[in-house]
């Protein structure tokens, strides 16, 4: 920190706020939004208080040893007196979990069924909402068979729903269309496996894109000094896909891999991943530990799912699984059609209301602004409509100063680490969500 007038002094006096067992790092929160008004007595009043950890100008030789007793301090096991509210794990503010928090509500989600009835059986779909609930799209996710007529129904999903006004129509292909493709057999080896239909005297062929999942890795380069090596692996390319996983065995002479053992091929690959070797982990890394080795990953097709249905077939098409950049052999899979499948749902009136109860508005809050905590107006003037401003640090430009017989003057600021309720969003119930957060 840095100040205008010279050297600043800091004052860290930790305020206990009965950590628990199974206490984080993460449970720490720094950088809060400040309420007008934090005397940091008032939030001692469960647990007493430590004795300040000294107040000193924190030179360059006496910096470590003052941020270190600090951070002992607040890192200690709770005391013996604390209150039971102090330390009730359930009402502790935990960004990962494991317990619940306003803070990390759910998110507004679509409610709305898709129902189809007609004389066929089978079709399934699936709705998109957009804004203010409003039906934007419908996508098909089985066509189903032996339609000759079909209505669609669109409902709340939930018992609570409010949707309504949402209609749509059914397009059915009275001709063949291919309606699934089961894989027979995975193969391996696949970089870039590619999918195709032919055959079965279509008039549109259908489309359709292979996925995998990751069947071996083999090692291009061992590397070197590696204690502790972890596997990762790229985001399978379908949303709906699962990362692989895997482990490094490793030669503890010399650091190199020497084996990586897939434990959960993942799925939803169309293409084979990057495969990335790491000492320690991604945000845990160990400092000038092992580096160098090299890896490669291949599939074995899991599942080929149909972008379109095509059309016209008069008998069932036939499924080819090539490797469009490398040597992966031994997919098959075969085609199945029918006749009078949904082929498409076309919406006609998207309704509005189809989306869940609760969950968090965004940009419903003003900004807070900069203010001055010493000054009324300022505060106010900053203020959004929660009652929220960012306090500008008043520094205590006195107490260290060249006329206290300091060499330097120096700002001086006392922060404290405090426990409060407060309001983060309009969403969000009136008693606030329970935060840890520096002020000063």
């Amino acid at each position: 920190m840095r100040s205008l007038r010279g050297n600043v002094c800091m004052v860290m006096t930790a305020v206990a706020l009965g950590w628990g067992a199974g206490r984080s790092g993460a449970q720490l929160q720094g950088g809060g939004v400040e309420k007008p008004t934090l005397p940091a007595a008032s939030f001692a009043a469960a647990v007493p208080a430590p004795p300040p950890l000294g107040n000193h100008v924190l030179t360059k030789s006496r910096m470590k040893a003052a941020l270190t007793g600090a951070a002992k301090f607040i890192l200690q096991p709770p005391l013996a007196k604390a209150s039971a509210a102090a330390v009730d794990q359930t009402k502790i503010p935990h960004y990962f979990g494991p317990f619940p928090n306003w803070a990390n509500s759910p998110l507004t989600l679509s409610d709305v069924a898709v129902t189809v009835n007609g004389d066929g059986k089978g079709a399934t779909a699936a709705a998109t909402v957009w804004a203010n609930g409003a039906v934007t799209g419908i996508t098909v996710t089985n066509p189903g068979s032996g339609y000759t007529s079909a209505t669609v129904t669109l409902a709340p999903a939930s018992s609570t729903g409010t949707g309504s006004g949402a209609t749509a129509d059914a397009v059915i292909n009275s001709f063949g269309v291919v309606t699934a493709v089961n894989v027979d057999a995975g193969g391996s080896g696949y970089v870039s496996p590619v999918a195709a239909v032919s055959g079965g005297g279509a008039s549109t062929n259908a489309t359709v894109t292979a996925y995998g999942g990751v069947d071996a890795v083999a090692i291009a380069r061992g590397g070197t000094g590696y204690t502790f090596p972890t596997v990762d692996f790229d985001m399978p390319d379908n949303p709906d896909g699962v990362p692989a996983r895997a482990h490094a065995d490793f030669d503890p002479a010399t650091g190199a891999i020497t084996a990586i053992t897939v434990d959960q091929p993942g799925s939803g690959y169309a293409t084979a991943p990057k495969v990335v070797i790491r000492d320690g982990t991604l945000f845990e890394p160990i400092r000038n530990g092992g580096y160098g080795a090299k890896a490669t990953a291949t599939l074995t097709v899991q599942s080929v799912v149909l972008n379109n249905f095509g059309g016209g077939y008069t008998s069932a098409p036939s499924v080819k699984i090539t490797d469009s950049a490398g040597g992966g052999a031994g997919a098959s899979a075969t085609a199945v059609t029918d006749f009078g499948a949904i082929t498409a749902i076309n919406v006609t009136n998207p309704g509005s209301g189809y989306i869940t109860g609760g969950g968090i508005k965004k940009f419903q809050d003003t900004l807070p602004g900069l203010g001055d905590p010493s000054i009324p107006a300022s505060r106010k003037a900053a203020m959004n409509n929660l009652g929220q401003y960012v306090p500008i640090a008043v520094p205590d430009t006195t107490t260290f100063s060249e006329g206290n017989g300091f060499k330097d003057d120096a700002d001086y600021y006392v922060i404290a680490v405090i426990q409060h309720r407060e309001r983060m969003s309009s969403s969000l119930p009136a008693s606030g969500t329970l935060l840890r957060e520096y002020v000063q």
